[in-house]
């Protein structure tokens, strides 16, 4: 029997309802031997406000707020019956919680450091809920501190964790407990570094936190259980038929993630593919259902695999004639979007110009305007959207950019970016055009396609190999990983 990490988001967690339907898929597969947890749904939401407004001062709202993340766990214990159990524990974080609100009332600010020891009161709370309610199922658990374990750097609010000492400590903290047959119940998001100081690894760090671990743990299967059914052809709350995708790559599933598929964090599959750990994306509300795997290599390879789609896209083009054949102009620039912790995403270039997106309008503050028109003269396009064709071998398929394009031909495409990846093909357009650039495109590539393993392209291939699902397999949507 091989060891499988399951993590479990906030929406499975949210009610007493949806944490019986996980903890019932916990206690059913024998190969769940590690269970990472979000904070209950909303909880780190109203944490974040917590540490906005202590600050300023809003006693009433700061009290009403506290008693509602109370009031929420509370109800849930009782439902769960398992109060009693939980109890000190509880009564302990919440004074903890009411203790760092009030110091940084006093204080009048909210440090990261301190910030990120409140936000992890919600994963801790929530594993204490799960571990109690599989003990009363009968379920040996164990509740886990997982910042004894997560050891991180000291960078707040986006931690880096130090693979080395996890891994060391993944020996030392969760081995014992599972070879003496406990299910290891513990939090995602969170860290500590080796002073034992509290970080986060940043918002949708939970998926992270449970990669790592399995990769610290060589587990042999990594599941992400949320409340969709897998990863999905395209946003469904755009394209009512959308299809849920049986399996795909890691290399398309990190585009996907990459270009705002948030099914999945992007930085969950980069320990999966150093450690080739498949991955399991299903959703809690229906485990039946297979969902999607991830693997290294699959079977079916078709040119056109999803259609991802980010809005809030800003366009900025950098004009100075001095970059003509000059040497250094490139390097300037992105140091200096790099001294503002600006993150690019496409990137164009002409012989005086360079235009490239950034994903947060917010990041673009007066201080970098000033630094960037310094040396060269700046064009700021806001309101578009990012559209990301995702799938295999896209820039060397004859036909497919041109068919894509006499899609959008109606409408005016302000950048496109294609070559550096195989996997994708990104145009960038006016934002109240692109729901109807991605209907269109979602009906000319994805829908009416008969195979199971993959939505359909020009044209498809692919190389048997000992480590990819035969496509019966894939055609059986078995819940079960295929063996590889």
């Amino acid at each position: 029997m091989g060891l499988t990490v399951a993590k479990f988001g906030g929406s499975s967690v949210g009610s007493s309802e949806a944490m019986r339907r996980s903890a019932e898929i916990v206690s059913s597969d024998p190969s769940i031997r590690l269970v990472v947890l979000s904070a209950l749904f909303g909880t780190t939401d109203a944490l974040e406000k917590l540490a906005e407004w202590a600050p300023e001062g809003q006693e009433k709202e700061l009290t009403l707020l506290i008693e509602s993340i109370e009031k929420q766990h509370w109800s849930l214990a009782d439902e769960l019956s398992c109060r009693e159990e939980i109890q000190e524990k509880f009564e302990e974080l919440f004074r903890e919680l009411t203790d760092l609100v009030k110091g940084m009332s006093l204080l009048k600010e909210c440090s990261k450091r301190t910030r990120d020891q409140l936000l992890s009161i919600g994963e801790r709370l929530s594993t204490l809920l799960f571990a109690a309610l599989l003990n009363s199922m009968g379920v040996q658990a164990q509740w886990v501190d997982v910042r004894k374990v997560m050891v991180t750097n000291t960078t707040h609010g986006q931690a880096e964790p130090l693979l080395t000492e996890v891994s060391s400590r993944c020996s030392t903290e969760i081995w014992p407990l599972l070879e003496s047959d406990k299910i290891v119940v513990t939090q995602g998001f969170i860290g500590a570094t080796e002073e034992r100081t509290t970080t986060t690894l940043g918002r949708g760090g939970s998926d992270f936190s449970a990669a790592i671990l399995a990769e610290g743990l060589a587990a042999d299967e990594l599941q992400i259980w949320t409340d969709v059914p897998g990863i999905l052809s395209s946003d469904p709350r755009i394209i009512s038929s959308v299809r849920s995708i049986p399996e795909i790559s890691f290399a398309e599933a990190a585009e996907l993630a990459t270009f705002g598929a948030k099914v999945l964090h992007p930085a969950t599959l980069w320990p999966a593919v150093r450690s080739d750990i498949p991955i399991r994306v299903a959703s809690s509300k229906e485990p039946e259902k297979s969902g999607t795997w991830i693997y290294q290599k699959v079977k079916e390879q078709p040119n056109v695999r999803a259609i991802a789609v980010r809005r809030k896209q800003v366009l900025l083009t950098v004009v100075s004639l001095k970059m003509y054949q000059a040497r250094g102009f490139l390097a300037r620039l992105f140091q200096t979007l790099a001294d503002h912790e600006i993150s690019v995403d496409l990137v164009t270039t002409s012989e005086v110009s360079v235009a490239l997106t950034v994903n947060n309008p917010d990041s673009l503050s007066n201080a970098l305007m000033h630094d960037l028109r310094a040396f060269a003269e700046l064009h700021i396009d806001r309101d578009l959207a990012l559209i990301a064709i995702i799938g295999n071998r896209i820039a060397s398929t004859p036909g497919l950019a041109s068919q894509a394009f006499s899609v959008a031909d109606p409408y005016n495409v302000r950048m496109t970016c294609q070559g550096a990846s195989e996997h994708n093909l990104c145009f960038l357009v006016e934002e109240q055009h692109v729901e109807e650039i991605l209907h269109k495109l979602h009906e000319r590539f994805l829908e009416g396609a008969d195979d199971a393993c993959g939505t359909s392209g020009l044209w498809e291939d692919g190389e048997s190999d000992r480590n990819m699902r035969s496509e019966s397999e894939c055609r059986n949507h078995s819940t079960s990983r295929p063996s590889r």
